[in-house]
């Protein structure tokens, strides 16, 4: 942002124009200017994302060339799964080679990179997801941090989940990227709220399924 109309802006405007099929002249004319306010209104979907989960970090070129002819521009890289921990545990992740090489592959491709993690109320999960994903999140260059808080955040005995965000907070205040927290839509929101209070964003939830006979 240099609020001046330069050479940068301009290409800018027609990459845009050249994106949603409008005239490529470089100007904010009527129908590009419709264009962009009908584009801002809430609900409009801007952009695609998509998780990248264990199975796909060894497969950085495939996934990568995937995105790139689906126009996802965004992707949630997964570092982790504790799914079905339930207990104060040590914080661990996939293999850091394979998530740096995935990062870097995307990032090259121009897709921004987020990390994921799942989350836990504990003081030994916290403190050791500080000292790995600060660096991690540097060395990887990605755009933010985001929590996921399923069942091991919500169901875990341990630190009062106020207590564990402010914990959470104090141990990651280093971190020069937001953080976002994503909640599945029908848990209990009272769990979410303190995360919610801490992060910059909050991403809900919501899957659609064909194991439950629905549409």
């Amino acid at each position: 942002p240099d609020a001046k109309w330069g050479p940068a802006t301009v290409a800018a405007v027609e990459t845009w124009q050249a994106e949603h099929g409008l005239d490529v002249d470089g100007k904010v004319g009527p129908s590009t200017f419709a264009a962009i306010e009908a584009a801002a209104k809430p609900g409009a979907i801007r952009h695609v994302s998509a998780w990248v989960r264990r199975a796909s970090l060894a497969k950085a070129d495939e996934a990568v060339a995937f995105c790139q002819a689906n126009r996802i521009e965004r992707l949630d890289v997964v570092v982790n799964d504790f799914a079905a921990t339930f207990e104060d545990a040590p914080f661990k992740t996939f293999s850091r080679a394979s998530i740096v090489r995935f990062c870097k592959a995307a990032t090259d491709a121009g897709i921004a990179v987020h990390l994921m993690s799942w989350i836990i109320p504990g003081a030994q999960f916290i403190d050791g997801a500080a000292e790995t994903l600060i660096g991690l999140a540097q060395e990887t260059g990605a755009s933010s941090l985001q929590w996921d808080a399923e069942e091991a955040w919500i169901q875990t005995d341990g630190l009062p989940h106020d207590q564990a965000a402010e914990r959470l907070a104090q141990a990651f205040a280093p971190l020069t990227i937001p953080m976002g927290v994503n909640g599945i839509a029908y848990a209990p929101p009272a769990p979410l709220r303190p995360l919610a209070k801490i992060c910059e964003y909050v991403v809900p939830q919501c899957y659609a399924t064909a194991k439950n006979g629905r549409k």
